[in-house]
């Protein structure tokens, strides 16, 4: 039974880090699209790099978040909607602090608020 249990970590958390790889690998290429052609390439990639670590982590945790607290919420109270409701207002709080918090860093900031305008297209 011990060595069943081994080998069924050993394969999620490799898994897990194939999709890390995946992702870092992914960030890598937008950060080199959005280096291309800068005076100072590196600085330039090593920032965006960063930007885009972030950028995915930072929209969908605060929902994962609100999703738990909600539900946990929700068994201990006996009540769906003050589960939904625990749920929203954490999504909101959390959603906005996130981002108002990452869109502050130094070099990384406008990058961050570039990728979430919506209104400049692609960044």
């Amino acid at each position: 039974m011990n060595k069943l249990r081994s080998i069924a970590l050993s394969v999620s958390q490799d898994a897990w880090g194939r999709v890390a790889i995946v992702y870092v690998a992914l960030c890598a290429f937008l950060a080199i699209c959005s280096a291309w052609g800068v005076r100072h390439f590196v600085s330039s990639f090593v920032l965006w790099l960063i930007t885009n670590l972030i950028y995915l982590p930072t929209i969908f945790a605060p929902f994962a978040a609100a999703a738990w607290a909600g539900i946990k919420v929700s068994k201990l109270s006996r009540n769906v909607w003050v589960g939904w409701a625990v749920g929203i207002l954490l999504a909101v709080l959390l959603s906005a602090c996130a981002t108002w918090l990452v869109s502050h860093i130094p070099g990384i900031g406008w990058r961050f608020s570039r990728m979430l305008s919506t209104r400049d297209g692609d960044y």
